[in-house]
């Protein structure tokens, strides 16, 4: 008899054991739940926020490329307006040149004339 009650207070104490650890993990299994909620949670505002700065960031690589692109045609522009300009410089330069030896010439004539 003793060796029954011996066996049956075991058997209570394993069943205890067991009911501790199934509330153990009842309890592990909800935090568990609770974790991986948030951790969704979680993962969703950060794919939010990258997908916003990743929007941000292509906006502004468009607008820098627009830039650049506008930037380009501009010194395009100007660069043709320098070689215009440098063609008229010298355009000019060649002109003063022909109008000033045309000038001694006249001038040199005139003194020849002068002196006869």
């Amino acid at each position: 008899m003793e060796e029954t009650d011996a066996k049956r207070t075991k058997i209570t104490d394993v069943l205890d054991f067991i009911q501790e650890r199934l509330a153990e993990l009842e309890q592990e299994k909800e935090e568990l739940s609770q974790f991986q909620t948030l951790d969704r949670q979680r993962r969703s505002i950060e794919y939010t926020i990258y997908t916003r700065e990743q929007a941000e960031v292509n906006e502004k690589l468009e607008e820098l490329e627009a830039n650049r692109r506008r930037d380009l045609a501009s010194i395009e522009t100007k660069r043709q307006e320098y070689i215009d300009n440098e063609s008229n410089i010298n355009s000019l330069s060649e002109t003063q040149s022909k109008r000033s030896h045309c000038w001694k010439m006249r001038r040199v004539s005139f003194l020849r004339s002068m002196r006869k």
